[in-house]
């Protein structure tokens, strides 16, 4: 997504980092800046500093840091261009892409966000006047709903109308062709109509806080139970979660989800105040979904319904969450209960003892594949092989009980097991996952500083980016020793025309955590404090000498390994070719002028 340039200065302008970071994060003035406890690691005392003036962040616990935008994806777990989005709201700046086919396809999201914003704003009015005599609110009262859920989810009504939202949208210059397009209105031989009629409506949210999508439930025993949204330009069914935009935060802070299969088991789980639940919206948990999830958590309790579709779709989301690197525990529901049944029959009390009582997937699957055996279906072979696969990737010693666990459970002898030719060769086939998949962090460790040299000279540039024109020819790439700091630095160099712009420099760094940590480093050192009290023409002196001293650096070198492949050419009989004699002579020129 190509941003332009005065969008960013625009939200950079209206809002204070300050303001910004104090609506997360409880901050207390010391000195020019502001200081509290970190919101990526748990910590007591406060290491987690915030510097107003210089628009910047700094943890000198986690080593994490960054600007406005970076705040914004760490703190809600998004990518840049959703962060850009998320401030431009709250900020009241429209965001414009630069080139003409991004805008087009922005054009249409965006018209369909605007139809569904509109629909939102319908359903939850015709609820709130008790269409259709109250149907809607007689429902919800039916599901224990109470008022406080009914608007953070902002659940609505459609009536039993053709041309309710037809008439609405038009009122509100809605494309009525978007609207279709947004899954809203069916086409017809005398117009448009109302696709969702007689129906609870509970519509699904990005993560960035646009509408994508609607679910649609049957107030009785019609079928189909729930009407949803089909694919459009900004939803694609099995990609997104429900409730994602509410629970993100929650699932961020424990490090863990609940997922429940649909809207109204995941409604009724924050009704009774578990606040991580999402919703897969189907029996097949995708991988693009726990792709999603993994961005927020490293694990998930699994809570699908107490019945036998329940169970499998449960067996295949553990083997999809592990791929993502998720692991996944079970929670086991009574027979014929789904999540809001229970938590509406029995309570929350009773629904966190089901969360505490959850069992490792290595323990469901392995009860899974006893049922097996009782049944008939399979021999106690077969099972071995398949647990054994399954088990094959874990930690040596955590393969090695749940082994013993199945054995148990089979009535074999463990070290019969181990010594079988199958077993080992179940092991070995097995595909392990990739080396790091169990492993999460939200925060990257603080990056050692090699070369304060470097550092106090990148400080400068940032105090005047102006002076990047001027150094830009002496101090090449390739004279930036460190390689974090070399890609600082070619960043800087790349937007130096932004930069003097006024935009911050973490907003051209990407996700290159390790160029944005040595960011915050340069930023908060004693060069940077020292730089900005320098006037101008002391600023360019300093990095004047600075680039100096890096170009000789980069000089001595380049001249040190001209002459190791010069002399490894003489060594080996070969001819020393010209280039590198005459780069060679050039450089020892260049060294012996600065003498």
């Amino acid at each position: 997504m190509a941003i332009a340039d005065s969008v960013l200065t625009e939200i950079q302008a209206r809002l204070p980092l300050v303001e910004v970071v104090g609506s997360y994060v409880q901050l207390r003035k010391r000195g020019k800046d502001y200081v509290g406890l970190c919101p990526f690691h748990n910590e007591r005392t406060p290491s987690f500093s915030v510097a107003g003036e210089k628009g910047f962040f700094k943890c000198f616990g986690c080593g994490q840091g960054g600007g406005l935008f970076k705040f914004i994806e760490l703190i809600e777990s998004v990518s840049f261009p959703e962060a850009v989005r998320l401030l431009a709201k709250r900020a009241g700046v429209e965001v414009e892409e630069e080139t003409p086919a991004m805008a087009r396809h922005r054009s249409e999201r965006e018209a369909i966000y605007e139809a569904n914003a509109a629909a939102v704003v319908y359903f939850q009015e015709q609820l709130r006047r008790g269409a259709d005599n109250d149907a809607g609110r007689l429902y919800c009262a039916k599901r224990g709903l109470s008022e406080a859920t009914l608007t953070a989810f902002k659940i609505g009504y459609a009536p039993e109308r053709w041309d309710g939202l037809v008439g609405y949208l038009q009122t509100q210059g809605i494309d009525l062709e978007i609207a279709a397009r947004a899954g809203l209105l069916k086409p017809g031989q005398r117009g448009p109509y109302d696709f969702y009629r007689g129906r609870l409506m509970i519509p699904t949210y990005a993560p960035t806080g646009e509408v994508i999508a609607f679910g649609g439930r049957a107030l009785g025993d019609q079928e189909p139970k729930y009407l949803n949204t089909a694919g459009t330009a900004v939803y694609t069914k099995g990609r997104h979660l429900f409730a994602l935009n509410v629970a993100r935060r929650a699932i961020a802070q424990a490090g863990a989800a609940i997922i429940v299969e649909g809207y109204l088991d995941c409604i009724a789980l924050h009704e009774a105040g578990f606040a991580s639940a999402v919703a897969s919206l189907g029996t097949s948990f995708t991988a693009e979904q726990a792709g999603e999830l993994h961005r927020y958590a490293q694990r998930a309790f699994l809570c699908f319904d107490g019945d036998g579709a329940g169970a499998n779709a449960t067996s295949k989301s553990v083997d999809t969450l592990r791929a993502a690197g998720i692991e996944a525990q079970i929670v086991l529901l009574p027979s014929g209960e789904d999540p809001d049944s229970f938590v509406r029959g029995r309570g929350a009390e009773a629904f966190a003892g089901l969360l505490g009582a959850a069992v490792p997937w290595e323990s469901y699957k392995i009860e899974r594949a006893y049922q097996r055996i009782r049944e008939g279906a399979a021999s106690r072979a077969d099972v071995l092989r398949a647990v054994a696969r399954e088990i094959a990737g874990i930690d040596e010693l955590e393969r090695d009980y749940w082994l013993v666990q199945l054995c148990r459970r089979l009535g074999v002898d463990p070290q019969e097991v181990r010594a079988s030719r199958f077993l080992a060769e179940a092991w070995h086939r097995a595909e392990r996952p990739a080396a790091g998949t169990r492993a999460f962090t939200r925060y990257a460790p603080a990056i050692p500083q090699r070369h304060p040299r470097e550092r106090d000279f990148l400080a400068t540039l940032l105090a005047q980016p102006a002076l990047l024109e001027t150094v830009a020819s002496s101090v090449r790439l390739e004279s930036i020793e460190d390689p974090v700091y070399r890609r600082l630095y070619g960043a800087l160099l790349a937007h130096r025309g932004q930069l003097e712009a006024g935009i911050e420099p973490f907003a051209f760094l990407g996700d290159d955590e390790e160029a944005a940590g040595a960011l915050a480093d340069v930023l908060s050192s004693t060069a940077a404090a020292a730089s900005q009290a320098l006037a101008p023409e002391a600023l360019e002196e300093q990095v004047q000498r600075f680039a100096a001293d890096l170009a000789q650096r980069g000089d001595r070198r380049r001249l040190g390994e001209l002459e190791r492949e010069i002399e490894q050419k003489y060594a080996q009989g070969d001819g020393v070719p010209a280039e590198l004699r005459d780069e060679s002579q050039a450089i020892r020129h260049r060294l012996q002028g600065k003498r």
